[in-house]
């Protein structure tokens, strides 16, 4: 499989810090030999909705848990909503957050490998100069998803108004609500599918890319060195940008 030019470079980048010791989710020919489960093997993490951002992780995640014989239970709730049951343990974990949320949610536990990506993108229905990155758009009133932290702690001191799911989002951009909006770059596309004749438009460059970590509830503290090296060894063998390949490509047929 011929991997996108971007995926290439995340891997190679990841690789190269890294030590070398190393539902929806898409059937690959990478799986290796899957470890005895049980139905006490289940983990719950939150998924917003079923956008290609959250597929990829989803697909990465199944397939790394599988290897050690665990399975995953995806409930729907918004972003804000996870972080209080994952930090709380009513929730095994977050599926993919921006590094450092630990420093905050002090009952979670960073897995220390980068899984995927997002570009961080703004989103507006006038042609703004973003060429600064973040500084460029902070004089405009925001739409941000409630909980992604990802935008709301890149755009703290700027006027915002939050929304509970990023449809909501563009429909406060299309009543003029707000100025720009805040979306990752796939979700966007995706979601501007569902709007043909709209005037909103992603702007460009992209704000920017920001590496994402799975999280585990501070009680899983056990299995978090195993799922660490599994996601290592995905990462560094090219699993992990197949994968996303693969999720990508389904979701443009």
């Amino acid at each position: 499989m011929r991997l996108s030019c971007i995926s290439c470079i995340f891997l190679t980048a990841m690789a190269a810090v890294l030590p070398i010791n190393v539902s929806f989710s898409d059937n690959l020919n990478t799986q290796k030999k899957t470890a005895p489960h049980n139905d006490s093997n289940t983990l719950v993490l939150p998924v917003l909705d079923d956008s290609p951002d959250i597929r990829i992780a989803v697909n990465i995640l199944t397939e790394a848990y599988r290897r050690i014989g665990y399975r995953l239970k995806l409930q729907k709730m918004t972003p804000a909503q996870a972080l209080k049951a994952s930090n709380s343990g009513k929730i095994d974990g977050e599926l993919v957050r921006i590094d450092g949320i630990d420093a905050l949610y002090r009952n979670l536990i960073k897995i220390d490998v980068p899984i995927s990506y997002l570009e961080a993108s703004a989103l507006a229905q006038k042609h703004y100069e973003v060429s600064k990155g973040w500084h460029s758009i902070m004089k405009y009133k925001l739409g941000v998803l409630k909980g992604a932290l990802f935008s709301d702690i890149r755009t703290m001191g700027a006027e915002r108004v939050e929304a509970d799911s990023f449809g909501e989002l563009l429909k406060m951009l299309e009543k003029d609500e707000v100025e720009v909006a805040l979306l990752p770059r796939l979700t966007a596309e995706a979601e501007l599918k569902k709007y043909p004749d709209s005037k909103i438009r992603i702007l460009k460059p992209y704000l920017e890319i920001i590496l994402l970590y799975h999280y585990l509830n501070r009680r899983h503290a056990g299995i978090a060195e195993k799922i660490t090296r599994v996601l290592k060894t995905m990462l560094i063998d090219g699993t992990v940008a197949e994968i996303r390949e693969a999720t990508l490509a389904k979701t443009k047929e």
